[in-house]
């Protein structure tokens, strides 16, 4: 009998009592290309004449399309326990028995490959959300949207604008040198203010995660919450509804083939994965017409919206079917398997904005030969938004590493991902005899607190201070060396000449590419972790030579006119 011990902290191989690590001992496979390639499989599939992205309709609208990434994700998470379990039992003769903590993996256990399981309970003490703070939240909105009315009424002639509608993440909110206790939308903060010189802007803001709500009370811009166009969907929206124009064609569904290297998913896909298909489906049309409604009621003109996933694209969606002008501003890193992006569908005039602004060239040409839905004439190259407050800030300025090894620990919000990356950090820095300082910069989505406290008390950090807000540009500035997974924060580092260091996890193995492209070194244990950062420390680690052209291909120009271009294309 061989144990395999699956949880958040621990995975490992109990093989006639050794214990082994569970990825020395399997091959390595690259989850993310193997889910999008299954994914692209189901997709491709045609059932009595019909594709996965036809079997709901509403109005010739896909709405499969606005739940895809959804499903990618929890796809994801499936597919990569399927990949351990598999490769686990091609290298063992014996019985496999599973010991785990993951709800997936359990399911994985049972539902693929009917083999034992021990679940753990590993529950997390998460904290309340203060309902006095989204009540505040609401009561602000509601001014906001007072003032958008007056504004729009025709009692106003005399000052009257356009309106404008901008769907902005509280995400991108963001503490800026010069004003500690003000918060900045470090994505579109500079567009809006140049907008509302000539529109009436409507800026409906998503709040993401609840738990980042104080960035949002300390944001100065006028917004309403996206909760209360949530709200006023579940009271409204089902009454809006024409059931006459929806198809739904789902019943097909139970036709497709679940098959993925030689193992059916049909229960999987079906208990699991698509199980609410139906239900999301119309979530996501109750948005599409109330964004309909909005454009209508206010006679918006323009839509701008941060990123292109899931709500944002019902924004688009309804913007194109009433013909305004369409907009989108890149949010993160675009890969070949960015389910947001990478799309191929037969209603490509319909899902996409008119105009995306993108980067840099490299993301042009990635969705131009990986779909059908871009194309020169509705891709932007504009470079990143950011980067204006860099070069206007002068953080571009290059400063000479003094005293000991300063440290940014960039975290990331999941717990298979967060947890085996910072042990192996804090593995390191016990082994490490140059000084060091540590700030662990959490991820707005990371509620790991107590995790990060028993491991700096139990391997002894020495000088480690742990931040939720602050000002990124600043902790950069102030890093010698920047640590994460995958997270965007490596790039910036390197936009300010800054070496980073990307922790390799199997499940997340160099994601963002940022290794592959020379922007960051990558280590898969402590002690190759160890090795860099000494080097590093000693200054035995220069960055890498094509930096600048690897800046040119993703971030277009550094010239702090970024802003400036996207209005250009807005107004012109």
């Amino acid at each position: 009998m061989v144990k395999l011990i699956y949880t958040a902290q621990k995975k490992e191989l109990i093989v006639d009592g050794q214990i082994l690590d569970l990825f020395e001992h399997i091959e390595k496979t690259n989850t993310e290309k193997e889910a999008f390639g299954y994914l692209t499989y189901l997709e491709n599939q045609n059932v009595n004449g019909l594709k996965l992205e036809e079997l709901y309709l509403y109005d010739n609208v896909p709405l499969y399309i606005f739940d895809r990434p959804s499903i990618y994700r929890k796809l994801n998470g499936f597919i990569f326990c399927i990949m351990v379990i598999r490769n686990t039992q091609d290298k063992i003769s014996e019985e496999l028995e599973v010991q785990t903590d993951d709800d997936i993996m359990a399911k994985v256990c049972a539902e693929v490959f009917n083999i034992k399981c021990e679940k753990i309970d590993n529950k997390k003490n998460i904290p309340a959300i203060n309902k006095g703070k989204l009540l505040r939240r609401f009561i602000r909105g509601i001014g906001s949207y007072c003032k958008f009315l007056l504004n729009n009424s025709l009692l106003n002639k005399k000052n009257y604008k356009e309106s404008f509608l901008v769907m902005s993440r509280a995400a991108d909110l963001n503490p800026i040198k010069g004003n500690e206790n003000e918060y900045y939308d470090t994505q579109l903060g500079g567009v809006i203010e140049k907008l509302k010189k000539t529109y009436n802007i409507l800026n409906i803001q998503n709040l993401n995660n609840k738990y980042i709500i104080d960035k949002t009370r300390n944001y100065h811009e006028n917004f309403v919450p996206f909760e209360l166009f949530v709200i006023y969907k579940r009271l409204t929206a089902k009454k809006n509804v024409n059931n006459s124009l929806v198809v739904d064609n789902l019943i097909y569904i139970d036709k497709f083939d679940f098959h993925f290297n030689k193992l059916d998913l049909r229960n999987i896909m079906l208990k699991y994965i698509l199980k609410d298909v139906r239900k999301n489906y119309y979530s996501y049309l109750y948005e599409l017409i109330l964004a309909e409604k909005i454009i209508k009621k206010f006679k918006i003109k323009k839509c701008l919206v941060v990123g292109e996933g899931d709500r944002a694209r019902c924004f688009i969606a309804a913007g194109n079917r009433l013909k305004i002008g369409t907009y989108a501003v890149q949010h993160g890193i675009i890969n070949d398997t960015a389910s947001t992006y990478i799309i191929t569908s037969k209603f490509k005039e319909l899902l996409v904005p008119k105009h995306t602004f993108l980067w840099g060239d490299k993301f042009k040409e990635l969705l131009i030969s990986h779909t059908n839905v871009y194309n020169e004439k509705n891709i932007n190259v504009v470079g990143q938004v950011r980067t204006d407050h860099l070069v206007q800030s002068g953080y571009l300025k290059i400063d000479k590493k003094s005293g000991s090894l300063k440290i940014l620990y960039a975290t990331q919000p999941f717990r298979d991902l967060l947890e085996p990356a910072t042990l192996m950090l804090f593995k390191a820095l016990s082994l490490m005899k140059d000084d060091y300082e540590l700030i662990i910069k959490l991820h707005p989505a990371d509620l790991s607190f107590e995790f990060y406290e028993k491991v700096v008390e139990k391997f002894q950090i020495k000088n480690c201070k742990m931040i939720k807000d602050g000002d990124l540009y600043e902790l950069i500035k102030w890093s010698d060396l920047v640590i994460s997974v995958h997270s965007t924060v490596v790039v910036e580092a390197a936009l300010m000449n800054k070496p980073s260091i990307c922790i390799l996890l199997p499940k997340y193995n160099d994601n963002g590419g940022f290794v592959k492209d020379g922007v960051s070194f990558g280590v898969k244990d402590e002690n190759e972790l160890l090795e860099y950062m000494v080097k590093i420390n000693k200054e035995e680690m220069p960055l890498n030579k094509d930096i600048q052209n690897y800046i040119h291909e993703n971030f277009y120009k550094l010239d702090g006119k970024v802003t400036e271009r996207i209005i250009n294309v807005i107004e012109n």
